[in-house]
């Protein structure tokens, strides 16, 4: 009986995430496209540039000290990146909201990581992104939020937590 439970309520968290998960965007293209990031280096490029190889791009909005970022990062994300370009040519980058004040700092944060860091000081790209669909059925605007964006700058917005959510917000961007 216990086992029937289980499997009902798996179901269940299942629609529910499906249900939940945001359809692709395409209403902020023109901001997106001209939103000014600063790399690691202190360059400025577009994110039109960022997406330039014509690679999808899963994007994690992040900030030092950020325990969420660092568990999304440390037990979703570097465990399954060789899955995810191999099955959908995913390359993940970091934008994250430290000022010049911090950047030094969040530079050194980040060094351990395999992702390519950008900054997005005033938070220009994240305030106009969706909330994140949570597998329990709820949508959160916070840190860290997990944006997959194809190259035509339609996107969808994952949670950042599981590996089944990425590759279902990859296949729905892969299909539209």
């Amino acid at each position: 009986m216990r086992i029937v439970s289980l499997l009902l309520l798996l179901a269940i968290c299942q629609i529910s995430f499906s249900q939940n998960l945001l359809r692709p965007d395409k209403s902020n293209i023109d901001i997106i496209g001209q939103t000014w990031l600063q790399t690691s280096s202190g360059e400025e490029i577009t994110f039109s540039e960022l997406m330039a190889k014509g690679r999808p791009v899963a994007v994690l909005f992040s900030f030092m000290g950020c325990p969420g970022c660092k568990l999304s990062l440390e037990e979703t994300l570097i465990p399954n990146q060789e899955i995810l370009e191999k099955e959908f040519d995913l390359k993940i980058c970091i934008i994250s909201k430290e000022g010049a004040d911090k950047r030094q700092e969040a530079i050194d944060y980040y060094a351990n990581y395999p992702y390519d860091l950008y900054f997005d000081e005033p938070c220009s790209l994240y305030r106009i992104m969706p909330p994140v669909p949570l597998a329990d059925g709820r949508n959160l605007k916070a840190f860290p939020t997990l944006v997959i964006f194809k190259d035509d700058y339609s996107y969808v917005s994952v949670d950042p937590f599981t590996l089944e959510s990425i590759v279902e917000g990859c296949r729905i961007l892969e299909n539209n």
